[in-house]
């Protein structure tokens, strides 16, 4: 079971585990797809809203994020 202290590191025990974290990683970056594939209108107000307004999600945690921030908590290794 993957555990997470406060303001602090996961600990992976498994791939399982593993496996787990990446299901959630995956699924904030689905949510992160189909908002820009709904977003009509002027394409610099869309990036305006992808660098500050809480449109995206913390990849494991999921509460609110600007998606910049998103990308920047995920492992890109």
């Amino acid at each position: 079971m993957v555990r997470k202290t406060t303001a602090g590191p996961l600990t992976v025990r498994s791939v399982a585990d593993a496996d787990a974290l990446m299901d959630k990683i995956r699924a904030s970056a689905v949510s992160v797809r189909n908002w820009i594939a709904e977003q009509s209108g002027d394409p610099l107000d869309m990036l305006r809203r992808i660098k500050f307004e809480p449109v995206g999600f913390h990849p494991i945690e999921g509460y609110a994020l600007n998606i910049v921030e998103q990308i920047n908590q995920m492992c890109w290794g």
